[in-house]
């Protein structure tokens, strides 16, 4: 990790809200994101891991609760994300 990334982390109090978005990790090289990902959702109580991936999206049972595996491909997954949908009406209540 970058040296200010690592400044943070360590600076960073155990109750910080993260939010890991993890988008097509495999396990070619699962040291380099798959397991840091994972470590540091264990050690910011409030942090949360998002993997999005079409063939191993599975998350660690331990982070269950915290982790959303997302079984789809990025490009799909922006398809969606960025598909036209109609303005909401902020006079109407949902």
């Amino acid at each position: 990790m970058g040296h200010r990334l690592q400044e943070w982390l360590g600076s960073a109090p155990a109750d910080t809200r993260l939010l890991i978005l993890e988008f097509g990790a495999g396990f070619n090289t699962p040291g380099v994101i798959r397991w840091p990902g994972e470590h540091l959702t264990r050690r910011f109580l409030a942090a949360r891991l998002v993997r999005v991936n079409p063939d191993r999206p599975e998350t660690p049972a331990d982070l269950a609760g915290r982790a959303l595996p997302v079984p789809a491909g990025v490009d799909r997954l922006l398809d969606v994300l960025t598909a036209p949908h109609p303005a909401l009406d902020p006079t109407v209540a949902p």
